[in-house]
């Protein structure tokens, strides 16, 4: 059931909002390489506590920490861990919950550590566009589509895809109320938002997925459902972005791939540029070393749509160079 509030519970769910915002803030400040997220952890409960509230995460469900600390391809509710030390080029998700004279703030923001790749500066400014599309939305007399449909139609419209398993929610005396706040939906439809509704949207945006980011995961699910139908393919700009090496095709690639996408991992363009592309040829020796005889295609961005088919040309000369 949705619970309604008051202005006077808003004005009092206000305070709890601003200690954990301010936590929130002091752990931003707290992120560098070189920091554990258990170190985070400690000085975000400690700042909770000092303005006399308590950690909202603390014991919810068992979970051990004061905040959720998901480092780079990690979705959620990362556990805080002195084993877990932040790197030069990472990015962090910090939860932040406190809850003050019974009620709940509760927020979170994506931090850079000191330098990241394009790529997830990318992800993040279009994670934090979606936020505001979605917060735009978010007015009496819309409705819960609304606010998904925003969220959807941008991170897709620039690449992008939302994360399913997990929505915003309400928010209020529980850290969870009704009702769920989808980051995708269509617009008109769902419950109609009106004065005094209190709601997280948390918009999580990944590249494409969060089931299957690797190749050995792919081929790890191919060989647990065991049938001639299932394959893999290996896209080679997300083998570029998570950091593999191609001879992670040594372990199934024989026996399991059956297809593979190449684009140039700057920008996701046509493979115009081959020393942009340094590992292409590693991939091309790989491929040829398993045996790999099935199809390649080129799935990527055009930079000038007009010059397609100039750009598709050359992308194709570049394949046929190195792939021999």
């Amino acid at each position: 059931m949705i619970k309604i509030k008051t202005p006077q519970e808003i004005e009092e769910m206000k305070a709890a909002g601003s200690i954990s915002k301010a936590a929130l803030r002091r752990a931003g400040a707290a992120v560098k390489p070189g920091v554990s997220t258990l170190e985070i952890d400690q000085l975000v409960e400690n700042f909770i506590r000092l303005h006399g509230a308590t950690p909202t995460f603390k014991g919810y469900g068992g979970f051990p920490g004061s905040i959720c600390a998901s480092v780079n391809e990690q979705i959620v509710h990362g556990i805080p861990s002195p084993q877990v030390v932040l790197k030069d080029g990472d990015i962090i998700s910090i939860d932040t919950g406190a809850t003050y004279k019974g009620w709940v703030g509760d927020n979170a923001w994506t931090f850079y550590v000191g330098n990241p790749s394009d790529e997830y500066k990318g992800l993040c400014e279009c994670t934090r566009d979606c936020l505001k599309a979605a917060i735009e939305q978010a007015v009496p007399g819309n409705r819960l589509g609304d606010i998904g449909a925003a969220v959807q139609e941008l991170a897709e419209s620039n690449g992008y895809g939302v994360i399913r398993d997990y929505v915003g929610h309400g928010v209020g005396h529980a850290m969870h109320e009704d009702p769920d706040v989808r980051n995708y939906g269509k617009r008109g439809r769902g419950v109609k938002l009106q004065a005094g509704m209190v709601i997280a949207i948390e918009p999580i945006n990944r590249g494409e997925t969060n089931m299957l980011n690797h190749f050995s995961d792919g081929v790890r699910m191919a060989r647990t459902v065991d049938h001639p139908n299932v394959r893999v393919l290996c896209d080679y700009y997300h083998l570029r972005f998570e950091g593999d090496s191609p001879s992670v095709l040594l372990d199934g690639g024989r026996e399991l791939l059956v297809h593979t996408h190449i684009s140039q991992l700057e920008g996701r363009r046509y493979p115009t540029d081959l020393s942009l592309e340094p590992t292409l040829p590693e991939y091309a020796g790989v491929l040829r070393q398993i045996g790999y005889a099935g199809g390649v295609s080129v799935e990527s961005k055009v930079d000038a749509p007009e010059h397609w088919e100039e750009q598709a040309a050359l992308a194709l000369a570049n394949l046929r160079q190195v792939l021999g």
